[in-house]
């Protein structure tokens, strides 16, 4: 839940993403942004899902979603859905991958669960793509582009 007095803001310029700061969510003023998750006071370090997430809960958030995503076969899924989740795929991916490098000082435990996330999400768009026969996605990376064939 996001708490009521600091919903997620729309992204925008002066925001920058993970992966241009130390691990933490900052506005173009240098100001840090909190978690989101109501009664969380740590400080955010990405923007998954139109929200700002610290550490623990974006490991949380992306736990829950890759389960969720694990359950519901491609095919059973609406056009929306299918489409919402190989987006959450390919941003859990990079979110992840941005916040392994050692150099982020996080412990061994934290950086063990973002592998697991990173390849589980990889695992999960690999299966989707190739279900799909590459119709939906052609790549998984950043930049990722749609074929429609």
């Amino acid at each position: 839940m996001q708490r009521a007095s600091q919903r997620a803001p729309e992204m925008d310029d002066e925001m920058l993403p993970i992966g241009k700061q130390e691990g933490e969510a900052r506005t173009g003023a240098g100001k840090l942004l909190g978690c989101h998750r109501e009664t969380c006071e740590a400080t955010a370090i990405c923007f998954l899902e139109g929200q700002f997430l610290c550490l623990t809960h974006f490991i949380s958030h992306c736990y829950e979603r890759l389960e969720e995503c694990r359950r519901a076969p491609f095919r059973e899924t609406s056009a929306a859905q299918a489409e919402a989740d190989l987006r959450f795929l390919r941003e859990c991916s990079e979110r992840a991958a941005n916040l392994v490098p050692p150099v982020r000082g996080l412990p061994n435990l934290e950086r063990a669960r973002l592998f697991d996330i990173l390849l589980w999400a990889s695992e999960l768009l690999a299966k989707r793509c190739a279900e799909n026969e590459g119709k939906t996605c052609v790549n998984s990376g950043p930049g990722a582009t749609k074929r429609r064939d």
